[in-house]
């Protein structure tokens, strides 16, 4: 894992913050850039746990429509819908087919 700047993440780094256990944020002890396992991903800044974020890939991967899934998931529609249009973008630009 790297942060922003590209600044390895020593092995011996203990985390920074572990309140979203089990995704740790680690600050990086070259320039101080706070990062975790979503830092310049489709996820980042996201507030969702690990078992939504499988739940959400899964229902977009499958087609299910935002309303329906924001409401099972019991999360708010038009963040997940922003969220689902970085991911359908993300998957568009490396693979160049429809997800």
């Amino acid at each position: 894992m790297k942060c922003k700047q590209g600044h390895a993440l020593p092995p011996d780094q203990k985390p920074h913050d572990r309140r979203r256990d089990p995704i740790f944020d680690y600050r990086c002890r070259i320039c101080g850039n706070v990062f975790n396992l979503f830092t310049d991903t489709v996820w980042q800044g996201s507030q969702y746990d690990c078992r939504k974020i499988v739940l959400i890939v899964r229902g977009v991967a499958q087609g299910t429509p935002t309303l329906h899934l924001a409401d099972e998931l019991e999360v708010d529609y038009g963040a997940l819908l922003e969220r689902r249009h970085r991911l359908q973008n993300w998957h568009w630009h490396t693979n160049r087919t429809p997800l």
